[in-house]
């Protein structure tokens, strides 16, 4: 008994010091769409590797990236699909495209550095399945991205993509993706 108070009081004075503290999430599969929100002004859910988690535009942070679709002149039909950025940089580079999962997915658990010789774009146009991209973030950090689905449609009246995609975010600014 003697020893069980001072036990106690030790518990009682270090527990609240055991916070578990968490960075950003590394590594997961989203899916995000072009659909609009609000009545004005309107806004759109993107996604944040700094927060990771799905985020509309006008918060903070913005979105990383989001999706949209380029429709033929008379708005009939969708000529493409793209990811876009709002931080005024290039930030997409197409690294590989395959015709199927298996191959696409060996490239890109095997791709662990970005190259220095890469080049970027402003957005990633014509997204389709099975191709690996990389994207630079706002504060320079990386992700690579496997895109698993494309959805590109009209519906009503208006143009609408969707995409899925698996991602790994380097979140400590180097070019060297976490395992």
């Amino acid at each position: 008994m003697k020893y069980f108070f001072p036990f106690l009081l030790m518990l009682v004075l270090t527990a609240p010091g055991c916070k578990k503290t968490t960075g950003p999430k590394i590594s997961g599969e989203v899916t995000i769409n072009s659909k609009l929100y609000g009545t004005g002004p309107y806004y759109i859910i993107g996604y944040s590797f700094t927060k990771g988690a799905l985020v509309q535009s006008g918060s903070n942070p913005e979105p990383d990236i989001t999706i949209s679709a380029q429709t033929s002149p008379d708005n009939t039909s969708i000529e493409w699909v793209y990811l876009s950025t709002d931080n005024f940089q290039n930030s997409f580079s197409l690294n590989a495209s395959f015709d199927n999962s298996a191959t696409a997915e060996d490239f890109f658990n095997k791709y662990l550095t970005v190259p220095d010789t890469i080049g970027y774009t402003g957005i990633a146009k014509n997204i389709k399945p099975y191709q690996v991209w990389t994207f630079r973030t706002r504060e320079q950090k990386y992700a690579k991205l496997l895109i698993l689905n494309v959805v590109a449609e009209i519906r009503d009246g208006e143009a609408y993509a969707e995409t899925t995609f698996r991602y790994v975010y380097q979140p400590d600014g180097t070019k060297v993706f976490p395992k």
